[in-house]
Parts: C-alpha cells; structure tokens; sequence
C-alpha cells in the first residue's frame, strides 16, 4: 500500500500496476546481504517489502536508508549501465524483484514522454510554466546549451529534487542521451511533471 500511495505510482495505468504485481517475485534476504552492487550490471528493479538497508558508496560511506515500501535499482536499467552504488541489507528482510524487460514497459514507457522545442515555446493559454533542465556536465555544455536551461548535472539531481517546484513542468534535454532518461524518470518518480525536449542539440546557442 505505502508503494502505490508514491507519486510516481499514481501516474501508472491501473493495468501496469496489475501486471506489476503479478510479475513481481519475492526473495528472502539475510542481514548484511549484499543486494545490489556498484560497478555491476542492472537485471532488476527492487522494492523492499521488509526489513531495512543502507545504500553506500565504494568508500563504505552510507548515502541513504531504505525502508519497507523503498525502492532501488532503476538508474542502471534506464540508462541501461552499472549500477551507481551498493545495497546492502541491515536486517533480514524481503525484496520484491522486477526484471529489466518488465521493468521499462511496465513502469518507464508510460510516463515516458516527449515535446518539441516548437511546441514548447508556443504561446497558449492553458501552458504551464515550465522548466529546461539540462543534466550535461558543466564541461559538456560549456560553448552551447538550450537558452534558458538550468544545469543540474544528473550525478546532483537527487539531491536538488526536495527543492523543486511542483507547479512546474520539468523538460530535461535529451542531449545528454540516456543521461535525459534516468533524469525523466527520477523527475517522474519525485512526482514532478516531466517531458524530454526532443533533438535539443538543434536548438542549442552558444552559451556565454
């Protein structure tokens, strides 16, 4: 119940959120069992059903605590990748376990959506104000970006999405690649309305 009163989850199809739990399998976990693992490839999605984890970085230094109805897993199978950082488990517990392939159709490609850069700045009415997030590098944006857009690198984006604004739409360029995909679905999953700006390197100006 605590998974399907999240934000993110009130933006699935009634239909998804069946087949979720159908396809969903159960695993027992032991205290200090390693769950997932940085620097490894992404098969799953994971909710903890039970007990309590601690995700940590290479160093051992503890990033977060997961708690029954958390869940972990899906920046490596979005941005298709290894994983950023490890789960470990503090007590026993149980995990629910999603596979990749369920994973992207069942919870990514519905929220998943797009606009074009003229669609976005045509006046009208009924618009929302909305906010062009690019999630490039400093580095990466330093001689061209989309006028107007705000750099928030994807490696910071956890940490600024208590701040945002949720009476904006968020549109993340895709000219970070699958970079703008983990961003969207990071965006989605804090309950902000996302759109990814589609062929955004066409729009970019230098940047001054």
């Amino acid at each position: 119940s605590s998974l399907l009163q999240s934000p993110f989850f009130n933006k699935i199809p009634p239909g998804n959120i069946r087949q979720l739990f159908l396809r969903f399998k159960t695993q027992k976990v032991a205290a200090d069992e390693i769950i997932l693992k940085e620097g490894e490839r992404g098969d799953f999605f994971y909710v903890l059903e039970a007990g309590s984890a601690k995700v940590i970085d290479k160093l051992g230094n503890i990033l977060a605590a997961l708690r029954p109805g958390d869940y972990f897993g899906e920046e490596a199978l979005v941005g298709d990748t290894t994983r950023n950082a490890t789960v470990q488990m503090l007590t026993p517990g149980k995990l629910m376990c999603l596979e990749k392939n369920d994973f992207l159709t069942l919870l990514q490609e519905p929220v998943r959506r797009f606009i074009t850069y003229e669609d976005l700045t045509k006046p009208s009415e009924q618009q929302s104000s909305y906010q062009i997030i690019d999630v490039r590098l400093p580095l990466e944006r330093r001689f061209q970006s989309v006028p107007q857009s705000r750099n928030i690198p994807l490696s910071q984006l956890r940490k600024h999405l208590p701040n945002l604004d949720l009476s904006q739409v968020y549109v993340v360029t895709d000219d970070a690649g699958r970079r703008a995909d983990v961003a969207a679905q990071l965006l989605n999953q804090a309950g902000y309305e996302t759109l990814i700006l589609k062929d955004a390197s066409l729009h970019q100006a230098a940047t001054h």
